[in-house]
């Protein structure tokens, strides 16, 4: 597996490969509350080594801000939004909505994926990159419990994301749907993100990533909340000398020929 570059800055670290990971960025009281909330919705108050994918199963639920307080309050974690500070700059950062009509209707996204009795330790064949657009936020993983090694955990392609941007701009899709892309060569080993409550991955948007089965020696179920993170300003009207913040510098600004109108917005 793939091991940090500790020598770099974080922020550089997700320049080069696609990720960076913030130990221990969010309070661990927060995410027990979250752990509590979610336990709640749940209705199941068994030890989480209990918890398997038959009961209460595996679980991508969406949520709304005001549906979950518990879980709204990620947004005004203050060492979360130093963070995004950090790498937006001066472009700062806004978080996606799911509603076209209201831009400021945040959504976070609930990840459980318990023990698997028969899982097996090895990731799915290929990696993907999220459904909906090649032209998505900044991904950012919030871990809620400790987890395990092979314990349903989030696989990356280091260095991917430049290979993919790449080929967006040499051949820019007309319809993307998201999923696989074969041909997408892994230039370093996987890596797992394996997490202590209140740990936090950065991913770039199109870094290629995949999910393994839980088969955890300890049967500690992987618990996370995803966000997206978008820069407030587009990338297009970069002024002139200006030096870009450490997110902007995996990318290249001239506007690829064929992509609909506005989605440089986002790269």
């Amino acid at each position: 597996m793939f091991e940090i570059d500790t020598s770099l800055p974080w922020t550089e670290h997700l320049v080069s490969y696609g990720f960076a990971v913030r130990p221990g960025l969010i309070d661990r009281q927060w995410c027990a509350a979250a752990v509590a909330a979610m336990r709640s919705v749940l209705d199941d108050q068994r030890p989480l080594t209990e918890w398997t994918v038959d009961d209460p199963g595996t679980r991508y639920t969406v949520f709304y801000q005001g549906e979950q307080p518990d879980l709204d309050s990620v947004y005004d974690q203050g060492p979360l939004v130093d963070a995004l500070d950090e790498l937006f700059g001066d472009r700062g950062a806004r978080y996606a909505s799911a509603d076209p009509s209201n831009p400021q209707r945040r959504h976070h996204a609930f990840w459980l994926k318990p023990y698997d009795p028969a899982g097996r330790r090895r990731p799915t064949a290929l990696g993907h990159i999220d459904s909906g657009s090649p032209w998505r936020g900044l991904a950012v993983y919030v871990a809620l419990a400790d987890s395990e090694p092979w314990g349903g955990n989030t696989i990356l392609f280091p260095g991917t994301h430049l290979l993919g941007h790449e080929r967006m701009l040499t051949d820019p899709p007309a319809d993307f749907a998201g999923g696989m892309a074969s041909d997408i060569p892994q230039p370093y080993p996987p890596y797992e993100f394996v997490a202590r409550a209140g740990d936090v991955a950065f991913v770039h948007h199109l870094t290629y990533h995949t999910g393994v089965d839980n088969s955890a020696d300890g049967r500690s179920p992987r618990m996370a909340v995803r966000l997206e993170a978008f820069a407030r300003r587009p990338l297009i009207d970069l002024d002139p000398g200006r030096v870009a913040a450490p997110w902007e510098q995996s990318f290249r600004v001239t506007k690829p020929t064929g992509l609909p109108p506005g989605h440089l917005a986002t790269l």
